[in-house]
């Protein structure tokens, strides 16, 4: 019968205890806000008229921030005009 009491199971039951996850080394360590970032692309967007668009996804991983900006041309010089646009900011 006491097996089965779930009161008393409450009380006999043990917490769990989690050791911390291990973070990055890039997330520990101070850096400059550039230093550690990536770019990705998510699209094709269809826009009016059937123009085509992507979205450039800047992530910087020691101060976990996200920067969307709006492309339509994907040559090395649009990219370049967006990452300017980034930094400018």
């Amino acid at each position: 019968m006491i097996s089965k009491c779930m009161i008393c199971k409450r009380h006999k039951a043990l917490n769990v205890e989690v050791d911390p996850g291990i973070l990055p080394e890039d997330q520990m360590k101070d850096a400059l806000v550039f230093e550690v970032s990536g770019v990705n692309l998510a699209g094709p967007l269809i826009l009016i008229g059937e123009l085509k668009a992507w979205i450039e996804v800047f992530a910087y991983a020691v101060y976990r921030v996200v920067h969307l900006e709006l492309t339509t041309d994907l040559t090395t010089s649009g990219f370049l005009l967006s990452l300017h646009k980034v930094i400018a900011h």
